[in-house]
């Protein structure tokens, strides 16, 4: 359950800019809302009262921030570390205990490589929860759209649907009071050897295997689909909708569902993606899906990584 959410700031408007969202979705979601930011640690053989003087800033700064109108009414938490922004991301996730973060993927101060970087696969390789990256928002912007769709990445996998529960919450708390509507998107890869030609009086069996494939998935989505209609996720009620993609380019094929959302009427208001080991969906693929995708993305780590154990194949 999300309650408590961290949004890390650099001092930046584009950092500050993802506050209308983060601001709902405290408000929804009956939370908290922590406001942290990393301040410069002068070397070792600076005085004391420089690095008091630092701190003061650092929090005079995030007191500033919690008095803006877009947050009145909230809980609001404010919290400052010293060091370096990437490391103190993954110290006041644990030690503040926070549920969600949420960033922008722009900013200064070493925002942008940490969203679309080598840093940005550290944070999201290591980070506990959940994270909701906003590109580029706009001051002021809100997620909130007529049409509310969460678009969720699944491969089949107990551990690729670690991301349907963080998606619920975040969707329930975006689309309030409306219901939303939940979209399972499930990407397929043809088998890579070279097709034969199919004769009249045989088919294929590499084009038998493919129709397997697409069964199985089929069958999965429908059934997946049913059971969330029927029971819900964390008390929350949805649409579910779902479709099925055949391609060997993961990252196009997501990318291209949330477009293909646009064209029906509906804008999708993020996309979901669990990351897990070297067998499933790695946090490469997140990093990549937020160098191209326009969509805002929430990345989830599986359980079993989070644990230490790597998923069997």
């Amino acid at each position: 359950m999300i309650k408590r959410l961290l949004v890390p700031l650099d001092g930046s408007t584009l950092a500050e800019a993802v506050l209308p969202v983060a601001a709902q979705l405290t408000q929804a979601l009956q939370g908290t809302l922590i406001l942290f930011r990393a301040y410069d640690v002068p070397p070792a053989d600076v005085s004391l009262h420089v690095i008091e003087a630092a701190a003061r800033r650092a929090q005079t700064y995030l007191v500033g921030v919690a008095l803006r109108p877009e947050l009145a009414g909230l809980r609001v938490e404010t919290r400052s570390l010293g060091g370096a922004a990437t490391l103190n991301i993954l110290d006041a996730v644990q030690e503040y205990q926070a549920d969600l973060l949420v960033m922008s993927s722009h900013g200064r101060s070493g925002f942008t490589r940490l969203a679309l970087g080598s840093v940005a696969e550290y944070v999201i390789r290591h980070v506990p929860v959940p994270v909701l990256v906003l590109h580029r928002p706009r001051e002021g912007e809100s997620l909130r759209k007529t049409a509310q769709v969460a678009l969720v990445a699944l491969d089949g996998s107990p551990l690729a649907e670690t991301a349907l529960a963080p998606a619920a919450e975040v969707l329930f708390a975006l689309s309030s009071p409306q219901e939303g509507t939940l979209h399972l998107a499930r990407v397929v890869a043809p088998p890579v050897e070279i097709r034969a030609p199919a004769s009249s009086e045989q088919r294929s069996p590499l084009l038998e295997r493919e129709d397997a494939l697409l069964r199985e998935a089929e069958d999965y989505l429908l059934g997946l689909s049913a059971r969330l209609r029927a029971e819900g996720l964390g008390g929350h009620h949805f649409a579910v909708t779902w479709s099925l993609h055949i391609s060997q380019d993961i990252r196009a094929s997501l990318i291209h569902a949330g477009q293909q959302a646009d064209q029906e009427g509906h804008e999708a208001l993020f996309l979901a993606l669990a990351t897990y080991g070297r067998s499933g969906w790695s946090s490469s693929m997140a990093v990549s899906l937020l160098e191209h995708s326009t969509l805002p993305l929430l990345i989830v780590r599986a359980r079993e990584e989070r644990d230490g154990k790597q998923p069997t194949a």
